[in-house]
C-alpha cells in the first residue's frame, strides 16, 4: 500500500518534466543509436518475446540494445546474443532508496534514444521504469491514459495474438516485422540454442528409462478448485502408458501441504521431487519425453526446446501461446473436474507421434 501510493506521488511529481520537450519521432525512430527494451516480466511471455530482439537487432544492426530485467529473472536472459547489455532492478521497484537512485542515475547516463516496453498493458511498473529511462521516444503497450510516460501508446487489438505477435504486433512500424512473424514452428531454434543449449543442458540423471515425464504439481492448486484425485489418475494413466520416470516439480511449501503430495501411496512408479531453479529444470526438460504443466513458464521451455507438452490453464487465463504440433492446450473450467482420461489419451499421441518422428 505504501509503495503504491509513492509511486503515485512520484509519477504525479515527473510527468510534467516528460512532457515539455517536441521529440522528432521520425528521426528517433530511423537512427536509434540505444535501445533500451523491457521484455515482460513473466517467464512465458518472456520467452516468447525473445522473437522481437531479433525483430529490433536486425533492422538495427548498427545499435546498441540493452535488456532492462528484474534480477530473479536474469537467468532466462543469460546467454541471449540479441543484447549488447543487460541492466537488473529489483521487481518490487519503490521510487525511494539507495538501489532506485543508482538505478534512475544508470539508466539517464546512458542516454537511450529508444525505449521499448513489450510488457502488458495492465503491468503496474510500465510508467514508473518509462519515467526512469529518461528516452527521448518511450513505447509501450498501453490502455490508454499512459502519455506522457509512454510519449506512444500502443493501444491493444480487438483480436486475441499469440504471445509472439502480441509482441511482434508493437513493431508494426519497422518494416520486416511482418516477415518474422509468418513462422511460429521455426522461429525459435537460434534463440533456444544460445539461451538454453549451450549454458544450462547438464544432465541431472543417469537413470535409463523408456520415457521420462515431468509433472508441474501446481495442476491441483485449491485456488483453481482443481481435485488432487485427478492429479492422481492422471499419474496412474502414465504409468500404464509407458512406464515413466515421473519428475515433479512442486510448488513452494509442498513439504507442508501432506496428503497431498504423498503420491507414493496412489502409484508404484517411484516420483523423484525436482525443486530446483528454472534452469536447473530445463536441463531435465531436454533430455525428457513429455512435459505436463499448469504454468506458463514450463510450457514455453517445452515448445521452444520442441519437446511434447500438454499445458493445463484456466479457460478465463490471458495466454495466448502459439501452435505448434508437439503440444496441446486444455483450457479448463474453475472448480470444475480435470478430464484425466482425455489428457492421458493426448499424451499417448504426443508420445507415439514423438516415436514415429525418430
Amino acid at each position: 500500500m505504501f509503495r503504491r501510493a509513492a509511486v503515485s506521488l512520484y509519477l504525479r511529481f515527473t510527468g510534467p518534466f516528460l512532457r515539455r520537450y517536441k521529440i522528432p519521432f521520425t528521426d528517433v525512430l530511423k537512427n536509434a543509436e540505444r535501445i533500451l527494451v523491457r521484455l515482460p516480466s513473466g517467464p512465458g511471455e518472456l520467452l516468447f518475446s525473445l522473437p522481437t530482439l531479433e525483430t529490433i537487432k536486425r533492422n538495427y544492426p548498427d545499435s546498441e540494445v540493452s535488456l532492462i530485467i528484474p534480477e530473479r529473472k536474469m537467468e532466462l536472459v543469460t546467454g541471449v546474443a540479441l543484447a549488447d547489455r543487460i541492466i537488473v532492478y529489483d521487481e518490487r521497484l519503490a521510487p525511494y532508496g539507495r538501489k532506485f537512485r543508482d538505478l534512475k542515475k544508470g539508466l539517464r547516463k546512458l542516454r537511450f534514444d529508444l525505449y521499448l516496453d513489450l510488457s502488458r498493458p495492465e503491468d503496474e511498473d510500465r510508467r514508473l521504469l518509462a519515467s526512469l529511462g529518461a528516452a527521448r521516444v518511450r513505447i509501450g503497450n498501453s490502455n490508454g491514459g499512459d502519455f506522457p510516460y509512454l510519449n506512444w501508446e500502443v493501444l491493444p487489438s480487438s483480436s486475441q495474438r499469440d504471445e509472439v505477435n502480441r509482441s511482434l504486433s508493437m513493431l508494426s512500424w519497422i518494416d520486416e516485422s511482418s516477415r518474422v512473424s509468418t513462422h511460429p514452428d521455426g522461429r525459435f531454434v537460434g534463440v533456444a540454442d544460445r539461451l538454453w543449449l549451450e549454458d544450462f543442458l547438464l544432465s541431472r540423471s543417469s537413470l535409463q528409462e523408456e520415457k521420462r515425464v515431468i509433472v508441474d504439481l501446481t495442476v491441483p492448486e485449491t485456488r483453481r478448485g482443481w481435485s488432487p484425485k485427478s492429479l492422481i489418475d492422471i499419474l496412474k494413466g502414465l504409468e500404464h502408458l509407458c512406464s515413466p520416470r515421473l519428475f515433479v516439480v512442486p510448488p513452494p511449501g509442498y513439504e507442508s501441504k501432506k496428503g497431498l503430495f504423498d503420491l507414493s501411496k496412489h502409484v508404484t512408479r517411484q516420483v523423484i521431487f525436482f525443486d530446483e531453479p528454472i534452469s536447473r529444470v530445463a536441463s531435465l526438460m531436454e533430455k525428457s519425453d513429455l512435459i505436463l504443466s499448469s504454468k506458463s513458464d514450463l510450457f514455453s521451455l517445452a515448445f521452444v526446446l520442441g519437446i511434447p507438452c500438454i499445458l493445463l490453464i484456466p479457460e478465463d487465463k490471458e495466454f495466448y501461446p502459439p501452435e505448434a504440433e508437439w503440444v496441446r492446450i486444455f483450457r479448463l473450467k474453475r472448480g470444475k473436474k480435470v478430464p484425466s482420461g482425455e489428457i492421458v489419451g493426448t499424451a499417448a499421441g504426443l508420445l507415439e507421434k514423438e516415436r514415429s518422428a525418430q
